[in-house]
């Protein structure tokens, strides 16, 4: 799925926003992670394994005030959700809304309404 991601040449505001999310909270970009290009961002998407062994090995407790900072901009977005995110783009982009949900309330963020 991240193929199709990856593929894309203008993608839609929440494939673009969910990469600059996921590459922010990884520390794969300077921040602020919500000013990246598509193209700054592209390149984790063509690189699945990669992104997924970085997903895997993200520590929540390493700095969750981090975490918090660098995801609210996207939180306080309102249709910056999973289930939004779902409905616009593939599959895998959800998954990724998803996961940062999950870390940005586990590590103390206001779970968004």
């Amino acid at each position: 799925d991240m193929e199709k991601v990856a593929a894309l040449s203008e993608p839609d505001s929440l494939v673009l926003r969910t990469l600059q999310a996921v590459s922010g909270l990884l520390g794969l970009l300077p921040e602020p992670s919500h000013e990246r290009t598509w193209d700054e961002v592209k390149a984790f998407a063509e690189e699945p394994k990669a992104l997924l062994a970085k997903l895997m090995s993200f520590d929540v407790a390493a700095s969750p005030e981090q975490a918090v900072k660098t995801l609210s901009p996207f939180f306080a977005e309102e249709d910056f959700r999973p289930n939004c995110v779902a409905l616009a783009a593939p599959v895998a982009c959800a998954d990724l809304c998803n996961f940062c949900l999950a870390v940005y309330i586990c590590c103390g963020g206001s779970e968004p309404p």
